[in-house]
């Protein structure tokens, strides 16, 4: 016999629940005559072991070719091979409807499919383990509780297909090779699917219509793309995966996506919802391609991304009429000329981000190179656009919008304008876009073009303000206001290329309808070139007298090297405002404030202060 007896033996022994599990042994090459399913005297067939097993037994095989269109299942047992190379079954496994909710396992073989059931339902639960298998497909239509699939370690030629019209079963496939798609489809699905550690070459495709379970798809190597389609949907854990053509996810409702630390080769991560709440995409790397999120209303954090494009799609560009943050990315683009259409019509220009939203949390900290825009909003609101660096697009930055800050940006480098500020058209003829602390230089255009109205420092108001607007091609701030505004637009306390009033006047700021009746800007008093500058001197910043992490309180303390328009606040995870700690101008010294964290929720919190035109952060860990 070719079995290897002793260690194969006390394998299974190891294996089986029950003391009294008996083995029957197989061996194709066993042509004595005498046969009674020992050690000894195997069977020489398949059918002969599984006519006279029983439930927890085990049918141990040789070595050797097995032959049958199909071998039925009618006991829960284990069947163990020899090696998924060498012990070749040249048919199916078929488990039978009639079994309980013991497990049938089958592992060290080579067999063309194995079917979960030979009628429409099953409560067995399955596990096949080291094989090699032509196809696994199972089409059972109604899987119970119990009826979960462990599919491990396994090499597939062609491809994994599970279909369920209604399943409460777990399914999970790990640390398998395809050379073949993996889908998972189901009408209702409630068991749990997990996809992990595989090499599948082809596509993920993930299809249900009412899915109340999670969906964790982790550390694979996906040569083409990763697909998830639903109607209804729980949450989405898509983790550490390679994926060769990118990703999509679509459905009417979800409660949660998180798409975290995945690398895609040549593809984007697209995500299309009607409402979504919460969506993570965090610490993802596009090497060639971009983030595209659609949603009435969603939850949305895009944050830690690294994503190159070759600009046929922006680096991530989020379409919703509510809700979203975009923050800490690093995007890089070719630079793509203007497309000619104005600033409030412009959302299908490629940017590094674009932004089309009613509504609209705020793009802070991002890292952004090339396209038509560094960043383009479009939005009847906006919290803030804050602490970018934007190089080499055409545009920097580009707003048609009625309300938005626009806090300690960097815009330099740019072919065309450093900023564009537009109206909403669909909206009115009044906006209170508000600039403040931002870097406007040697940009190929105007620094600033002002179509309609803003705020770039305002008498009495020191939340605007103390821009350094200088060394642009253009002008630095160019007006192009329409007949209907006569206002006065201020510009106070910024520091321009020219370092006298008349200079100014004649060679920094223009408007362009040249017209006295218009508006006109008020920008004295303004701060000298060089004079009172503490643009990009770095505050220092610390935790002071408790640990980190704290569990109720801390005492947050800074240094100003200069005077400066100082804010501290303290953000959790997603970017939401949690409190104002400090807000005001402030002369050189030290300052401390405590942070009292009674009452908030344990988790990572983000506390940061701006101030001298830089913006510094602190990762604190609250615990409870």
């Amino acid at each position: 016999m070719k079995m290897k007896s002793f260690l194969s033996l006390l394998l299974i022994l190891s294996l089986c629940p029950h003391l009294n599990a008996q083995i029957i042994y197989v061996d194709a090459d066993n042509s004595t005559g005498v046969e009674n399913g020992s050690a000894a005297n195997p069977y020489n067939t398949i059918e002969e072991g599984l006519a006279i097993i029983q439930s927890q037994d085990t049918l141990l095989i040789a070595n050797g070719t097995y032959s049958k269109h199909s071998f039925l299942i009618s006991k829960c047992i284990a069947i163990t091979g020899e090696s998924q190379e060498s012990t070749i079954v040249e048919g199916d496994f078929v488990l039978s409807s009639s079994l309980d909710t013991l497990p049938v396992s089958i592992s060290q073989l080579y067999c063309k499919n194995v079917r979960c059931s030979d009628s429409g339902s099953t409560s067995t639960p399955l596990i096949i383990r080291d094989c090699k298998l032509q196809s696994f497909q199972d089409t059972t239509n109604s899987v119970a509780s119990t009826g979960s699939i462990l599919f491990e370690n396994n090499t597939v030629i062609k491809s994994i297909f599970i279909a369920n019209a209604s399943c409460r079963g777990s399914r999970e496939i790990a640390d398998c090779e395809t050379g073949g798609d993996v889908t998972v489809s189901s009408v209702s699905s409630k068991g749990n699917i997990r996809i992990t550690d595989n090499q599948v070459n082809g596509n993920i495709w993930i299809k249900t219509v009412s899915r109340a379970d999670t969906i964790f798809i982790d550390s694979n190597s996906i040569s083409d793309s990763l697909v998830i389609l639903s109607v209804s949907a729980r949450p989405n854990s898509i983790t550490d995966n390679v994926i060769g053509k990118g990703l999509r996810i679509t459905a009417v409702s979800s409660s949660g996506n998180f798409i975290l630390d995945n690398q895609v080769t040549r593809g984007s991560i697209k995500g299309s919802f009607v409402a979504a709440s919460p969506v993570l995409i965090d610490g993802n790397e596009l090497l060639n391609g971009g983030i595209s999120f659609s949603s009435r209303s969603a939850n949305v954090a895009i944050t830690n991304n690294v994503v190159n494009s070759d600009g046929s799609v922006s680096g991530i560009k989020l379409t919703t009429v509510s809700g979203g943050i975009i923050s800490r990315n690093k995007i890089r683009l070719p630079y793509l000329p203007p497309t000619g259409q104005s600033t409030g019509v412009d959302t299908n220009a490629v940017s590094a981000i674009s932004v089309n939203s009613a509504a609209f949390k705020g793009i802070w900290e991002n890292d952004l190179q090339g396209g038509s825009y560094g960043i383009y909003l479009k939005s009847i609101s906006s919290s803030g656009i804050a602490n970018n660096k934007i190089t080499s697009s055409h545009t920097g930055i580009g707003l048609a919008t009625i309300s938005c800050r626009v806090d300690s940006n960097t815009v330099t480098n740019c072919i065309g304008d450093g900023m564009i500020l537009d109206i909403f058209p669909e909206i009115g003829d009044t906006n209170s876009i508000q600039l403040k602390f931002n870097t406007v230089m040697n940009n190929g255009g105007h620094g600033i073009l002002v179509i309609h109205n803003a705020l770039l420092g305002f008498s009495g108001d020191s939340a605007t303000g103390n821009n350094t607007i200088k060394n642009n091609d253009g002008y630095d701030l160019y007006l192009e206001t329409p007949a209907s505004l006569t206002d006065t637009i201020f510009a106070l306390n910024n520091i321009w290329t020219h370092s006298t009033e008349a200079e100014i006047s004649e060679f920094d700021i223009y408007d362009g309808k040249d017209n006295d009746s218009l508006a006109r800007v008020h920008f004295t008093p303004f701060s000298a070139s060089g004079i009172n500058d503490a643009s990009g001197i770095e505050p220092k910043f610390l935790l002071r007298n408790v640990p980190n992490p704290f569990h109720e309180s801390a005492v947050i303390s800074w240094q100003l090297p200069a005077g400066s328009y100082v804010e501290l606040k303290i953000y959790d995870f997603l970017g939401k405002d949690t409190q104002t700690l400090a807000k005001g101008y402030m002369l050189p010294g030290n300052y401390q404030v405590s942070f009292n964290a009674f009452g908030m929720p344990a988790g990572i919190y983000f506390c940061k202060l701006k101030a001298c035109g830089t913006v510094v952060t602190k990762k604190v860990i609250i615990y409870k």
